[in-house]
C-alpha cells in the first residue's frame, strides 16, 4: 500500500512512480488519495490524520480481502510515511495486518515546514496562523508539526510496533520535514 505525502495524491506523488517500479518488479501495488477536504480535486493529506489514518486502515482491509494476503506493506513518503508508523500503533488491530513500513522522508518527529513554525513561533503568532490553517481546512498542518500533539503521542514509548520491520530513510538535507532525527 502506497501512502502520498502532504498536498499530494495517488497519481503524482508515490504512486504514479514508484508504484510503476514496484508493480514492474514483481509487487501488487495499491494506492488511493486519502485527506481530500474537497471531494473531486485531488488534493489530499490536509484533513484530519487520525481520520485519514482509519480511511487507511479500512483501505488495507479491501486490500487483503481482494488480495487474500494476510498482511502489507506500508511504503509512505512524508504525510504518508508518518501515518505508516502512526496506523500499527494507534489505530486498533491494525499492527497484526502490516508485515512492513517503509517511510520516505517520514515526518515522525514532526515538521518545522522550513522552518514556519519557529518563525511563527518566535513571532508569537503561532495560535493566529494555526486558526487560519484550520478555517483553510488544513487541519493536518497543525497536527503534523513538531510540537503538535498528535506527533508526540506517535513518539511517546516505541514507535516500532512487535512484529513490523521498519525502514525509515531521511536526508539531512530534507527543507521541508525538520529536524531530521
Amino acid at each position: 500500500v502506497v501512502l502520498h505525502g502532504f498536498l499530494g495524491n495517488a497519481d503524482t506523488d508515490l504512486g504514479g512512480s514508484l508504484g510503476n517500479v514496484l508493480k514492474d518488479n514483481g509487487y501488487c501495488e495499491f494506492d488511493l488519495t486519502y485527506g481530500m477536504p474537497i471531494p473531486g480535486i485531488r488534493i489530499g493529506g490536509i484533513t484530519d490524520v487520525p481520520a485519514s489514518a482509519r480511511t487507511i486502515a479500512a483501505f488495507i482491509d479491501k486490500v487483503r480481502a481482494a488480495t487474500g494476503a494476510p498482511k502489507v506493506a506500508i511504503v509512505g513518503h512524508s504525510e504518508g510515511g508518518f501515518i505508516g508508523a502512526y496506523i500499527p500503533k494507534h489505530v486498533a488491530g491494525m499492527a497484526a495486518k502490516i508485515s512492513h513500513v517503509v517511510g520516505i522522508a517520514p515526518g515522525n518527529h514532526g515538521a518545522s515546514f522550513a522552518g514556519a513554525v519557529y518563525l511563527a513561533d518566535f513571532a508569537k503568532v503561532r495560535p493566529q496562523v494555526d486558526f487560519v490553517l484550520k478555517a483553510l481546512g488544513c487541519k493536518a498542518c497543525t497536527q503534523l508539526i513538531t510540537s503538535a500533539p498528535l506527533v508526540k503521542a506517535l513518539n511517546t514509548g516505541p514507535i516500532a510496533q512487535p512484529g513490523i520491520a521498519y525502514t525509515m530513510i531521511a536526508s539531512r538535507f530534507d527543507k521541508l520535514v525538520t529536524p531530521h532525527d
